[in-house]
């Protein structure tokens, strides 16, 4: 009897070792820094990663607007949609094979975020979203990142603080040699003043969302002249541009979708000065 009840503790072990990954935030695992979360995965004393090693793990939250500049002045524009990247760095040594992360504002009204991948997953507790990984995230030669969208809340919310934790794990299916960083980022409310709200002078509408083949633009403006479309993927990269030439109240364009990835896709209308984001779906 006594070695059915080891043997069952040890099962039983094994089994939450290999699936300590599904221990987020929806079991109490909070990590991130903020709304009065434990230390962090490497922390001794909280049976959780229990590594002896000091971190040479370096994290860092990078923001991103829409036309693929880096947000340096720590500024962002309300309702504008913008790539948060999440990425791991080495200072020295070692090598990991996988790695996972918390991501939170620790706030109620923080805008809405866009996962990219199967590897994230969003878990809403006491109505403050957190995102984290839903399964280990295979490393690239000791390089740590992902990444996921953001649209920014509406004006009047003020300040966003970006709270973190990775861990780099080293594959050996224990709690033991990985390592984690955590870091924060605060974000001021800016106001548009680079690039203005398309809306304000023009009405522009995209669909079918989503779209399987032509992606129909109706714009409505008093505004005439040239106006800008990009067309950006998942990855930031820019896969269409097209010139429309407004000539009349109300025109309509077209856009040839049909030899797009199916994925999520963003699409900005620009004339200036003034910009607008829309997401849309490829099927």
């Amino acid at each position: 009897m006594k070695k059915i009840v080891l043997g069952s503790i040890f099962l039983f072990i094994v089994i939450v070792t290999f699936s300590s990954f599904e221990n987020g935030i929806s079991s109490s695992y909070n990590r991130t820094g903020a709304n009065g979360s434990k230390p962090s995965c490497s922390d001794t004393s909280i049976n959780c990663h229990n590594s002896s090693l000091p971190s040479n793990l370096i994290l860092s939250i990078v923001l991103t607007d829409d036309q693929g500049n880096i947000v340096t002045d720590f500024k962002y524009i309300p309702s504008a949609v913008y790539r948060i990247t999440l990425k791991g760095s080495l200072a020295s040594g070692g090598s990991f094979s996988e790695f996972g992360f918390q991501f939170t504002t620790g706030q109620y009204l923080d805008g809405n975020f866009t996962l990219t991948n199967a590897y994230q997953k969003s878990v809403i507790v006491n109505s403050i979203e957190y995102i984290e990984h839903s399964m280990p995230i295979p490393a690239n030669n000791n390089t740590f990142e992902t990444y996921f969208f953001w649209q920014a809340p509406p004006p009047g919310v003020g300040n966003i603080k970006f709270y973190c934790t990775m861990l780099a794990a080293n594959g050996d299916h224990t709690g033991n040699g990985d390592i984690s960083a955590n870091n924060y980022v605060i974000f001021q409310e800016g106001v548009a003043t680079a690039v203005n709200d398309l809306a304000e002078h023009a009405k522009v509408i995209l669909y079918p969302n989503p779209v399987s083949d032509l992606l129909n633009i109706d714009l409505a403006t008093k505004e005439y002249g040239n106006y800008e479309v990009n067309v950006f993927n998942l990855s930031g990269q820019k896969i269409t541009q097209k010139q429309l030439h407004v000539q009349s109240p109300a025109q309509q364009f077209q856009i040839n979708s049909s030899n797009w990835n199916k994925g999520l896709y963003f699409i900005t209308v620009q004339k200036g000065n003034s910009r607008e984001t829309f997401r849309m779906m490829k099927q």
